[in-house]
């Protein structure tokens, strides 16, 4: 199986992983090589409903032989046994190229490892924290950063803290800092504009009502002029930590310097479509965050999502 391939190559130890909440969709992977690396592994996992939280606690009390009789374990091989607890998560866009793995050692912190593709990204965001962590605070600090012909591995501080209900000041005076310095061309000719109608229009050439629509606001905003920005891309509630006055945007793979200034205005359409709210689109930025989030959901084949994407009067919504 492809997972365990890729989690035989991982820095973690060998032995026993409980996988949740089944071999297919692994959102969980825990280690079982001791009932404390189990425990606290458990630990860092925050469920999202009452059931999750029951879950969470049974499991952390279950004898391991009760585990294996009710859940779906794997073996993992590496020669590894002496590494500090950790917990894996799979990315759920791809289980088997991008893992993010929680080091729960005395100083705890985050690894991003990537094979393939993924291997790019992990190298972008590289790229993008060496270049402005001095510049500015919002950035997560660089522990441990390895590149090979397999996989590239991003290690970071991690942070602890909760998600804002509001943009916090530092990220919005961060990226208007970067706006003011930028260029801008017409809609129509903006390199990220561009890249992301060619594989809309790809994948949706069966969806002619998605299309349609679209195509009215491309038109309608085809002259209209749009900064070519640095771009994080994915600015949203759970990419943002907050302890104190210590705030930190992470996530930074998918950053790109051609891009467009959706960040600010991205934030807040995430926090209401998530919340099964609409979004209106009143400007060509309002657009511009809906045409990225479908060209985003495109990339990762997440059709199902797009088709659950509907416009009534100016409003986008998702019909659940």
């Amino acid at each position: 199986m492809k997972i365990i391939e890729q989690l035989n190559k991982l820095p973690i130890n060998k032995g026993e992983y409980l996988v949740l909440p089944n071999i297919d969709t692994p959102f969980f992977i825990i280690p079982m090589t001791s009932k404390v690396a189990f425990q606290k592994a458990i630990s860092f996992i925050k469920p999202k409903n009452k059931y999750g939280w029951l879950k969470k606690f049974v499991l952390g009390y279950l004898p391991f032989f009760l585990i294996r009789s009710f859940f779906s374990t794997i073996k993992i091989a590496t020669k590894i046994t002496n590494s500090t607890t950790r917990l894996i998560l799979p990315w759920n866009q791809d289980f088997n190229n991008k893992f993010v793995i929680f080091n729960l050692g005395e100083k705890p912190s985050l690894i991003k490892i990537g094979f393939n593709y993924a291997s790019k990204l992990i190298q972008n965001e590289h790229k993008v924290i060496a270049e402005y962590f001095n510049d500015n605070e919002i950035f997560p600090k660089i522990i441990n950063y390895q590149l090979n012909e397999e996989y590239s591995i991003l290690e970071t501080a991690f942070y602890k803290g909760n998600h804002p209900e509001i943009l916090p000041q530092k990220i919005i005076e961060f990226f208007n800092s970067k706006y003011n310095d930028c260029k801008s061309v017409s809609f129509k000719d903006h390199p990220y504009v561009k890249k992301m109608m060619n594989l809309i229009f790809m994948k949706l050439n069966n969806n002619k009502d998605t299309l349609g629509w679209l195509s009215e606001y491309i038109s309608k905003f085809k002259d209209k002029q749009i900064f070519i920005s640095l771009m994080h891309g994915d600015c949203t509630l759970t990419n943002i930590i907050v302890e104190n006055n210590n705030i930190k945007l992470i996530d930074w793979e998918d950053c790109i310097e051609d891009g467009i200034p959706i960040d600010i205005t991205y934030f807040n359409f995430r926090k209401q479509i998530d919340n099964n709210e609409k979004w209106e689109i009143n400007g060509v930025v309002d657009f511009l965050v809906v045409l990225h989030y479908i060209y985003f959901q495109c990339r990762y084949n997440n059709m199902t999502r797009i088709d659950a994407i509907v416009l009534k009067h100016n409003f986008v919504c998702i019909e659940r």
